[in-house]
């Protein structure tokens, strides 16, 4: 039987709590880097105690997989807008 790995898992608990932090300004960005550090490590060990021979960090340090990809780009950066018009100056009615 033929398996593929999809890579992508749902953050634990713990992690997405530090995210959270580092959004907020509780933690620094070393304290997220060992949070995601030890969330990988435990995913890692569990897909290779079922015996997996292939196995995926489950995408524990991006945000968004089009937006990290778009914005490691050279020449590209990314840009909050406050208001609705992205594309011209006048407010539609």
């Amino acid at each position: 039987m033929k398996v593929e790995i999809v890579g992508s898992f749902f953050l634990p608990d713990r992690l997405y709590n530090a995210r959270d932090d580092f959004k907020k300004g509780i933690i620094d960005a070393e304290t997220l880097k060992e949070a995601e550090d030890e969330a990988v490590k435990v995913l890692v060990e569990r897909q290779l105690s079922i015996g997996l021979s292939q196995v995926t960090s489950g995408e524990f340090r991006r945000d968004y997989w089009d937006k990290d990809f778009w914005f490691g780009l050279d020449g590209i950066s990314k840009v909050r807008f406050d208001s609705g018009r992205v594309y011209q100056d006048a407010e539609s009615c």
